[in-house]
Formats: C-alpha cells, sequence, structure tokens
C-alpha cells in the first residue's frame, strides 16, 4: 500500500472574480464651459498645455505618416518650423517616447550645422 494524499471529496470555491478598477475622469482637459469649481490650478494648467503640446505634435506625426504610406516611404521628416513655439522639454519628451516605442530618430541640419528638425523612421 503506498502513502497517498487523500482524495477532497469537496471542491474548494471559486476564487471571486477580479474587479478592475474604473480609470478617473482624465483631468487633463481645459473645460469648454468655465467656472470657479472646474478652472484648472496652475499645476494642471502646466500639465494641461504640456499633454495639449505634446499630442498636437503627434497628430502631425501621424498625419505625415499616412502621407508616407501612400508614398511608400518608412520615414517622415519633421522640421522645426513645423513644431514652432513648442517647449523644447515637450520635443525632447517626445523624441524619447518614439524611442522607447521601437522609431529611430535622426537630427536633420542644414549646410551650416544647424539644426532644421528631425527624421522618424520605422
Amino acid at each position: 500500500m503506498t502513502d497517498r494524499p487523500p482524495v477532497p471529496t469537496e471542491v474548494p470555491p471559486a476564487a471571486p472574480p477580479q474587479v478592475q478598477p474604473i480609470p478617473e475622469q482624465n483631468n487633463l482637459v481645459l473645460p469648454i464651459n468655465v467656472n470657479r469649481d472646474n478652472f484648472p490650478t496652475a499645476n494642471n494648467l502646466n500639465d494641461i498645455l504640456y499633454n495639449l503640446n505634446f499630442n498636437r505634435i503627434l497628430r502631425i506625426i501621424r498625419d505625415r505618416i499616412e502621407t508616407a504610406n501612400l508614398n511608400n516611404l518608412n520615414y517622415v521628416r519633421i522640421l522645426n518650423a513645423d513644431i514652432l513655439n513648442t517647449a523644447i522639454n515637450v520635443i525632447n519628451n517626445l523624441k524619447l517616447f518614439l524611442i522607447n516605442n521601437g522609431y529611430q530618430i535622426i537630427l536633420l541640419e542644414d549646410a551650416n550645422n544647424i539644426s532644421i528638425g528631425f527624421k522618424i523612421i520605422w
């Protein structure tokens, strides 16, 4: 006779289903109808404006990618004139975001070695 553990006669209760938390409302948008209750704080306003600029450049890139696709290209150029008046930290964070998502960034310079933009390759 071998020593076997006893066979359970009862099935243990199933674990309760995992409840996914409901994501909080995104407060990083400027309200359309402004009042004293929903006007952003100075810090919140900085975050809102940062995200607006970041997403604006992403939309420019998306539009350029669609055009590049029609021309069978695997790159787009973003010139400094396209992102004029955008804070440098937004541009640098966008480049880092693209690199972290598998894109290659090549800086573009004119004949005098002055930066004129960057190239995104996928």
